[in-house]
């Protein structure tokens, strides 16, 4: 409704997008192959009547289906904090994804800045690394991963390497971060619900020229973001 307020759910502060923003490239950079790592808004359906909707998910590729959402058990989730929603995230969530068998669970806390790792171990998680400002944080599960919590929210141009200093090895190139996966671009090209063709790019999105002809596409209604 033009002009109210009502109905409508604030959006997250620009610091959380950055550690969103930031966890997702790192992540996607270091996964190995056959692993998959997306942002929200993306859920993780745990039945018919629940789902979840991780800030970044992490699963195996073969799990992936291109027109629902993630029905298997991840590898990883990850949550960034809020103020709002910090509570909840280290308790309801932290119960809830330990009893949906979740191995590794993370909790980003973009304004202290810290980082909190949890490995499930039986019924319940353990808490395996908590790192917070400039100290390095590094985890081996469920793949090597190393970033300061600082890096994750510093604004500079261009962005600092969540990575740290140092020179690239072999498996930290970029190249797959650069790549869009040719099952993905499949899936862009056949899938009937783009409405229009959308060349994707490292460095930019763009769209071809649209023709007077087709120049009017109908757009499908937004949905409500859970």
């Amino acid at each position: 409704m033009a002009g109210s307020s009502a109905g409508l759910t604030r959006s997250p502060n620009g610091r959380h997008q950055l550690a969103v923003g930031r966890i997702y490239w790192l992540l996607d950079d270091a996964a190995p192959p056959g692993v998959e790592v997306l942002p929200a808004p993306y859920d993780w359906w745990i039945s018919e009547i629940e789902c979840y909707e991780p800030d970044v998910v992490v699963f195996h590729q073969a799990n992936f289906d291109p027109g629902g959402p993630l029905r298997a058990t991840p590898l990883l989730v990850v949550e960034v904090s809020s103020r709002s929603t910090r509570l909840h995230d280290l308790n309801a969530k932290l119960a809830a994804y330990a009893a949906n068998g979740c191995p590794h669970y993370w909790v980003v806390d973009p304004d202290e800045p810290s980082v909190v790792a949890f490995r499930l171990a039986g019924a319940d998680y353990e808490e395996v690394a908590r790192t917070a400002g400039d100290a390095h944080f590094e985890v081996s599960e469920p793949f090597s991963v190393g970033f300061s919590p600082a890096q994750l929210v510093a604004c500079s141009s261009p962005p600092a390497d969540p990575r740290g200093p140092g020179p690239a090895t072999p498996e930290h190139t970029g190249a797959r971060r650069r790549r869009i996966p040719e099952w993905h671009r499949a899936w862009w090209r056949a899938s009937p619900a783009s409405g229009a063709a959308v060349a994707f790019t490292s460095r930019a999105i763009t769209s071809p020229p649209v023709s007077s002809a087709t120049s009017s596409i109908s757009r499908r209604p937004s949905l409500s973001r859970r």
